[in-house]
């Protein structure tokens, strides 16, 4: 039931034809994740919130940071620092005290997705990389949770349901992750302002569209978004049974298939090493992302090719490199490793984002 003031606030949503009150109602009981307070989780969370969702749970274990602030635009100078997550739901809060909002000023991973996705009815991905998209298919499959979606990549959009009652999942689309040379590299790729406004806000009526079970959610099928021609095209692709037949979560979902999973350590390997023998701690990061010396050496996978021939490399060494999340630092240790196999060199999984508090 709805009181006074929800249906005055809602009234145009309970005039809408194909929507009306049954609708609102559907909207005010679900419960969904948005994975990613980005530049997609952002319109997401604000278009789910204004049109009177029951409950968000807002995940991110990411802080703001200012060159967030051109796209994600409900973040202030003044939220600078603070976790995303709490950041966003003090925002989402003042606009309406109506929706239940949760936080997790964490990163999703294979001990915890289960249990997260449980309490919820929809899971929206907007996260940006390819080790995430992964676990969320595979734990909404698991727990019978359907995923929305979407993706950004230069002028470009594209969005789709997945596992939208048992039809096709992530998987059936993309089968197995690229490999590292095939992606592009993580915090590298610019972005135009407007393109998650867009894309995002398409997201999120595909969430509602399934909350409220209108018609046309794009189960089996990829919307495809030019922002330049503001052409969209729509491909289909078709249920192939055996990616339902998951059952349990993978050990490691962030590792490209490119590379050894015997290169990469995790910090508390680096640190427990330290102490035993000989090993330099370098950072791939660009010169902008650093807040503070946490490493002997620093070394722009950028800049690599040029300055790794005159670094003092010290045979027997292990190096361990690390960047933001894992990607940067693996593209680093296959370059050193071909070009200095005297040093072992390894790649810290998760980078800056894992690194233990």
């Amino acid at each position: 039931m709805f009181d006074p003031e929800e249906r005055q606030r809602y009234i145009r949503q309970f005039d809408l034809s194909g929507f009306g009150e049954s609708g609102q109602q559907d909207l005010k009981k679900a419960k969904i994740l948005i994975v990613g307070l980005g530049g997609l989780g952002i319109p997401v969370a604000q278009i789910l919130n204004g049109m009177g969702a029951g409950e968000l749970g807002l995940l991110d274990g990411d802080r703001v940071e200012v060159h967030n602030l051109h796209r994600q635009s409900l973040y202030r100078e003044e939220d600078i620092g603070r976790s995303k997550a709490e950041a966003l739901k003090d925002l989402l809060q003042e606009r309406n005290s109506f929706t239940k909002l949760h936080t997790f000023s964490d990163y999703i991973n294979a001990d915890t997705a289960l249990d997260l996705i449980a309490y919820y009815d929809v899971v929206v991905d907007c996260t940006d990389n390819f080790g995430t998209r992964y676990l969320l298919n595979d734990a909404c499959l698991i727990k019978n949770k359907p995923l929305v979606q979407a993706a950004l990549q230069g002028f470009q959009g594209q969005l789709s349901v997945f596992n939208y009652q048992e039809g096709p999942t992530y998987r059936c689309l993309f089968p197995k992750p690229p490999r590292a040379d095939e992606i592009p590299s993580c915090d590298q790729n610019g972005i135009l302002g407007a393109m998650p406004f867009l894309v995002g806000s398409a997201q999120a009526l595909e969430v509602v569209k399934v909350v409220c079970r209108l018609p046309g959610i794009l189960s089996g099928s990829l919307l495809l978004i030019d922002v330049l021609t503001h052409r969209q095209q729509k491909i289909r692709f078709k249920l192939k049974p055996e990616n339902r037949e998951i059952k349990e979560l993978e050990d490691l979902y962030e590792v490209p298939c490119a590379f050894d999973i015997e290169v990469i350590r995790s910090w508390a390997t680096f640190f427990e090493e330290q102490e035993k023998k000989s090993s330099e701690l370098i950072d791939v990061r660009e010169s902008t992302e650093l807040k503070g010396e946490i490493a002997s050496a620093h070394l722009p996978l950028s800049q690599l090719e040029k300055e790794a021939p005159s670094y003092p490399w010290k045979s027997g060494t292990d190096y361990y490199l690390f960047c933001r999340s894992g990607k940067r630092s693996l593209e680093a240790q296959k370059y050193l490793q071909n070009n200095h196999p005297k040093c072992r060199f390894y790649s810290i999984m998760g980078g800056v984002e894992a690194l233990p508090a």
